[in-house]
Formats: C-alpha cells, structure tokens, sequence
C-alpha cells in the first residue's frame, strides 16, 4: 500500500524518539531543548518562507476555515453547554473541559506532518488553523475570566495574556509573512536560501521530540472523562471537519489539512491554561498525554482513510 510509504517514516521517527527517551541514550532534557529550537527558530522559518511568497487571494479560505474552525467551535459550544447544564460543572471548569477536548496541537504537530506529505503547499492551510486554534485559545481565556474574579497579585491580567499569544513565534512568523504577501516586494534568493535550510529541520526536530515526549505510564492514570476528551479529540472532532469539509467543496489539499489538523493530539498550552486559572491542572496534563499516546495510531488510521478517499493527492495520479 502506498501509504504505508508516505506515512511509515513518519512514525518512525516518533518510535525512534520514544526509543531514545526509554533507553536515556540522549540526555533527559533533550526533548525540551528540540521542541524550543523546532518551536522559535524552524517553524517560523518555514512559515514565513512559504507565506511571504504565495499570492495574497490565497492567503484567505473561507471554506477551509468554516470547515476546521466551524467544527471546532461547534463542538466546543456543545461540549461547554453540556457540561454546564447537563453534569451540573461550574464555568471554569467547564470551559476548561471544553478546550482540552478540542484543542488542537496545529502549529508542533499538524504543520511537519503535511509539509512532510505534502510539501511547502500544505504549510499556508496548517498556518491557517493554527489561526484559528489562537482564536479558541482567547475565547478561552475570556471565559476563563468571566469564570473567576481576578485576585490581585495571583493571575495575569488578560492583556498580559494576550500579548503572550501575539509573541507565540509561530503566531508573530505567519504575521510577517501575511504582511510580507501583502506589500507584494520580492523575496531576496539569499534570504529564501537562508531560511529554506532553517525549515529542513522541522521535521526530524519536532517529530522526535514527540516521540521522547510520549510518556505509556500516564494510561494508567486515564479516568472516565479524560477517555471521553480522548475519543472526541482523535475520533469525533476529524470525523465533523471531514463531514463539513466534503459539505463546503474543499479541494483534496485543503480537506486533508483539515483533517489532519484536526486529529492531532491536544495543545499543550491547554495546560498553561489550567495552570494559570487553577481549573483541572492534573486531568488536562493527563488528556494531553493519553491524546498524544493514543494519536500516533489514530492519526495513521485517519491517513489510511483519506488516502482512499483523496487518492490523486496521495499518490500523485
């Protein structure tokens, strides 16, 4: 099967990773340090590369972002709404259960995983969503503080918040590039040339930093509610953007993006979230951990399904 060759060497790189992390052949902290060098210096390398030179019409999908963004939000609300109403939680709780089950790892894991598949044209569709998952963080963050009144001295103001967000490399990257497409001024060869090598490094960087991350003794700490945010993350959530995207017409590109986006485990700064807001701090470490687990299978599967589904993209017929 053709896939098993797209998809495989991908994976493989994540099985290394977690070889090395449980034979400590590396140092421990040596995840730390790739996922910082991936995060400040490859990533937005790649981003502004691939941004700066596309045309601005491009730069802007309504139909990609209302199938990916709509279907996060969707779910979302409902999930919010349900554990408000239905289990009886308190706002900051239930938003914060409401985010773990749908935020999504974009920008570290969806973007080397389609710039692996599918090149430098996958890049602007991953920039996109990770836009959009920006944009569930700050709804987040407003219900959050809707959730609890600030005591003086013990949380962040908002602003301060926020201005974290808008100094998020990959955030401020895409930023520079969308400017950069705007102004319509050439690239310089030596600057593409430069940050090209840069880029080269993203994947085998970021993806075995996941594959040392993954912890197998966090399963045993999985309860009831994180096995629910688990299935709605890997299973659930791609299942609606893939219903929304063959609903809005997305190109074969665009859907697959989506998708993957999409399946990706849970965002680690859903963690900084909780932390800073006192709301689920061990569940939502746990969530992501299990997602993250569980989501070298499902992503594979998820593969599977859209090469049959898209197989000109896959396999390039």
């Amino acid at each position: 099967m053709e896939i098993l060759g797209l998809v495989l060497p991908i994976f493989g790189v994540l099985l290394t990773g977690m070889a090395f992390a449980h034979f400590k052949i590396l140092p421990e902290h040596t995840a730390d340090i790739l996922v910082q060098f991936a995060f400040k210096v490859t990533i937005p390398a790649l981003l502004i590369i691939v941004i700066a030179q596309e045309p601005v019409d491009r730069l802007f999908d309504p139909p990609f972002i209302a199938a990916f963004g709509g279907g996060v939000l969707a779910l979302y609300l409902l999930i919010l709404l349900g554990a408000l109403f239905w289990k009886g939680d308190k706002l900051g709780p239930a938003t914060m259960f409401a985010t773990v089950c749908v935020a999504c790892n974009t920008g570290f894991v969806a973007l080397p995983i389609l710039h692996t598949l599918f090149g430098h044209k996958a890049v602007l569709p991953a920039a996109i969503a990770n836009i959009l998952a920006v944009v569930l963080f700050l709804i987040t963050i407003v219900l959050l503080e809707l959730a609890e009144e600030r005591e003086k001295g013990e949380r962040e103001p908002i602003f301060v918040s926020i201005k974290r967000v808008a100094f998020n490399p990959v955030i401020y990257s895409t930023v520079i590039g969308i400017v950069w497409a705007v102004s319509g001024l050439p690239f310089p060869k030596i600057l593409s040339d430069y940050l090209g090598v840069l880029a080269a490094a993203l994947t085998p960087c970021a993806l075995f930093a996941i594959g040392m991350s993954i912890r197998l003794d966090e399963l045993r700490q999985s309860g009831s509610a994180i096995i629910f945010a688990t299935v709605v993350k890997l299973v659930v959530l791609p299942a609606l953007v893939l219903l929304l995207s063959q609903l809005f017409g997305l190109s074969p590109l665009l859907a697959v993006a989506a998708v993957v986006a999409a399946c990706v485990p849970t965002a680690k700064t859903t963690y900084m979230l909780a932390n800073q807001y006192g709301q689920r701090v061990e569940p939502v470490a746990d969530t992501i951990s299990v997602t993250t687990i569980f989501s070298v299978g499902s992503m594979f599967v998820w593969l599977v399904l859209l090469s049959h589904l898209y197989p000109t993209l896959f396999h390039g017929t």
